[in-house]
């Protein structure tokens, strides 16, 4: 996933993140060692590494590839939500860029919190976000073409239920002048709202945040 689209990534990302490190900055204490989970290019990272201790972790090679060159000071390591992880004095967590709606299984998404909680210190924060079923209006019929150096993408998104079926097309230019074409296919699921809030309920204290057809959760480990 993501092989070629890591290319176009950062161009297409229709997020405010001047407005999304403020919401970071005002929950999670500075200086905080910080794990930024699916953290694509790195670009959350890069607009915050002077006032936390990051740490990147993210399913894609290329991705964590870009994001290393952008964060030349910031470990990285490849890393499925799914999975658990084992960085030492983490204190805090992030998720964002509705990441966790990549996950399309209920158990999944349960797994992947849990393993937050787990990892996280009593107190610690957790911030992530999700897409909302306004984002399905958004994105039914809907057709993106995009030229950047690199080549030419077109975007198509279909809604089916709960999910959004995109489709990549991608011309990437070639060392010998030609095109060369490439297929990506993502698949993203809405959760419930009332389900997410049950499933933190366990481990964490939360507050909601809705923007930008986003639900931001800020939550912070319960002291048990």
């Amino acid at each position: 996933m993501y092989e070629t689209f890591s290319q176009f990534y950062d161009l297409l990302v229709d997020l405010d993140y001047d407005q999304y490190v403020e919401i970071i900055r005002r929950h999670i204490p500075k200086g905080s060692r910080v794990i930024d989970l699916a953290c694509g290019t790195g670009q959350v990272i890069h607009l915050l590494k002077d006032e936390y201790q990051f740490v990147g972790a993210d399913v894609s090679e290329d991705m964590l590839e870009l994001a290393a060159n952008k964060n030349p000071e910031v470990d990285f390591f490849v890393h499925d939500l799914r999975d658990p992880f084992f960085v030492e004095q983490i204190q805090a967590a992030i998720c964002t860029v509705d990441s966790f709606n990549y996950l399309t299984e209920h158990a999944d998404l349960e797994q992947a919190i849990q393993n937050i909680g787990t990892s996280l210190p009593q107190g610690g924060q957790f911030i992530f976000d999700v897409i909302t079923e306004e984002r399905l209006a958004e994105l039914d019929d809907y057709l993106f073409v995009s030229d950047i150096e690199a080549g030419t993408l077109i975007w198509s998104a279909n809604v089916e239920d709960d999910e959004i079926e995109h489709e990549l097309i991608m011309y990437i230019h070639g060392d010998d002048g030609l095109y060369e074409r490439f297929e990506e296919h993502h698949t993203q699921k809405v959760f419930a709202e009332e389900w997410i809030d049950d499933l933190l309920a366990t481990d964490f204290k939360f507050e909601k945040l809705h923007w930008q057809s986003r639900i931001i959760y800020v939550c912070t480990k319960l002291v048990k």
